[in-house]
C-alpha cells in the first residue's frame, strides 16, 4: 500500500466525521428552516457589512442565522416536541396546557398575553367587566335597531367553562361556576331588555349535549362535529322558528381529525373523532374563497380570508349572514339545511379592510331584508376580551 493511501486510511475517521458535520450546514443553504409551529420569525441572513459597526455585529448576527437554519432543524424541534409530550405529558409552547383525561386547552390565544389568560378569562376567575361587556351588547342591539337591521348574538361556550371538571386541578379551583361571567353580563341591570331577547348563550344545551357526545373535541380548541350541529338548530328555533326542521337529510360520517391548535405542536400527533358533513352528497353546495362571491366583494374576500358559502336548493328562500370569530367556519355549514344560503365571514381580518371596502359590506350583507337574517357568533372568551366593541367600531354601528 502506497504512502498516500496508508494516510487516507489513517484518517478516515476524521475525513467521515467532517463529512457528516458537514451535511446540516450544506442543507441549510439549500433548504433552509421553516421553523413551522414556533411562533416567531427565524433569524434573516444578515445583510453585508457596510461600516465598522455593522462589520462587529456580523459574527453576532450569523450566529443567530446558523443556529435557525442548520439541516434537520425542523426536523429534529419536532422529535423535541414528541420527546417531551410522550415522557413528560409537556408541550413546547405555554399556549397549550393538557388537563384531565387526555383534554387539552388552549391556554392563552399569544405568548404576549398573560398566561392561562384564555382559561381563566371564560371561566370568570378575576374577571371584573361583566357590566361593560353588557354594555357592548345593549350597543349592539341598539345600532342594528337604528339600521333597520334584526341582528342576533350568539356566544359560544368554550372549553374551560364546557369541561371545567377536566381542567387541571390548580386551574379548576380558579374556576367557580357560580361566577361565570356570560350569565353575569346576561343578568347585568345595563344590558337593555330588548338586548336581552337578541343573545343566546346555549350552555346548558351544550352540556346536555356533551352528556352522549363532544361538544368540542377532546384534542381542539374549536367546537365541531355533533355540537355545533345541534345548536345550529336550536339557535335557528330559539331566534327565528320555532318550528324549524331541516329541509335536507344531511349526510354524515365519523372521522378521525387532528387538533385544530396542531400547529403549535408540530411533532405531537393529537386526533379526536369528529362527526364530518358531506355536503356534496347531501345536494349542498359549499364554496370557500373570494371567487365564490360577487366581483365587487373579491378584496374584501381575499382580505378577510376565513370565509364560506353554502347554497341548499332544497332549504327555505332565506339567507343566513354570520359574522363571527374563529368559531363560526366550525357551525357555518350545519345551518345549511335550513337556508338557502349560508355566508359566513370572519371578522378576525376586518381591520384590514378600509372605508370603501366596510361599505360593500353594508351593502351586501348588513341591509334590511324579510329573507335574511343576522347572526353574529363569538366564543365567550372572545365576548369577554371586548371583542364585540372593536367589530362594531369598525364596521361603523
Amino acid at each position: 500500500m502506497s504512502a498516500f493511501a496508508n494516510r487516507f486510511a489513517g484518517n478516515a475517521a476524521k475525513i467521515i466525521i467532517v463529512a457528516l458535520l458537514s451535511i446540516p450546514a450544506v442543507l441549510a443553504l439549500w433548504q433552509p428552516a421553516q421553523g413551522v409551529g414556533e411562533n416567531r420569525y427565524l433569524a434573516a441572513f444578515p445583510a453585508k457589512p457596510h461600516d465598522w459597526e455593522t462589520v462587529v455585529r456580523f459574527p453576532a448576527r450569523l450566529d443567530l442565522w446558523i443556529n435557525d437554519h442548520f439541516g434537520f432543524r425542523d426536523v429534529l424541534v419536532q422529535l423535541n416536541n414528541r420527546l417531551r409530550y410522550t415522557l413528560f405529558k409537556q408541550f413546547p409552547t405555554l399556549q397549550v396546557i393538557e388537563g384531565q383525561g387526555g383534554r387539552i386547552f388552549l391556554a392563552t390565544h399569544s405568548t404576549a398575553h398573560a398566561p392561562y389568560a384564555a382559561i381563566t378569562q371564560a371561566c370568570g376567575y378575576r374577571y371584573e367587566h361583566a357590566d361593560g361587556i353588557a354594555k357592548q351588547v345593549s350597543a349592539f342591539d341598539a345600532g342594528f335597531r337604528k339600521l333597520g337591521v334584526d341582528a342576533r348574538l350568539l356566544v359560544a361556550p368554550s372549553s374551560p367553562v364546557m369541561y371545567e371538571s377536566e381542567l387541571p386541578v390548580w386551574l379548576r379551583q380558579r374556576c367557580d361556576p357560580a361566577m361565570a361571567p356570560v350569565p353575569r353580563v346576561m343578568m347585568s341591570p345595563f344590558l337593555a331588555p330588548e338586548a336581552r331577547q337578541r343573545i343566546y348563550y346555549p350552555i346548558a344545551e351544550a352540556k346536555q349535549i356533551g352528556q352522549t357526545t363532544p361538544v368540542i373535541p377532546k384534542t381542539w380548541f374549536h367546537w365541531s362535529g355533533t355540537g355545533p350541529r345541534l345548536i345550529a338548530a336550536a339557535s335557528v328555533r330559539h331566534f327565528w322558528d320555532t318550528n324549524a326542521s331541516s329541509a335536507t337529510d344531511l349526510k354524515t360520517s365519523e372521522q378521525l381529525k387532528p387538533s385544530d391548535i396542531s400547529h403549535l405542536f408540530p411533532g405531537v400527533e393529537l386526533e379526536s373523532k369528529v362527526e364530518v358533513a358531506d355536503f356534496k352528497v347531501s345536494g349542498i353546495e359549499q364554496c370557500a374563497g373570494p371567487a365564490c362571491h360577487h366581483p365587487a366583494l373579491q378584496s374584501v374576500m381575499a382580505k378577510l380570508g376565513d370565509i364560506s358559502l353554502y347554497r341548499n336548493a332544497s332549504a327555505p328562500d332565506r339567507r343566513l349572514v354570520m359574522l363571527s370569530d374563529s368559531f363560526g367556519q366550525h357551525i357555518a355549514g350545519w345551518y345549511s339545511p335550513f337556508y338557502r344560503e349560508v355566508v359566513h365571514l370572519s371578522t378576525n381580518n376586518l381591520a384590514m379592510l378600509d372605508d370603501v371596502e366596510i361599505k360593500a359590506i353594508h351593502a351586501h350583507f348588513l341591509q334590511p331584508a324579510e329573507s335574511q337574517h343576522l347572526l353574529f357568533l363569538y366564543h365567550d372568551g372572545s365576548l369577554l376580551s371586548g371583542r364585540l366593541e372593536v367589530d362594531l367600531k369598525k364596521l361603523g354601528v
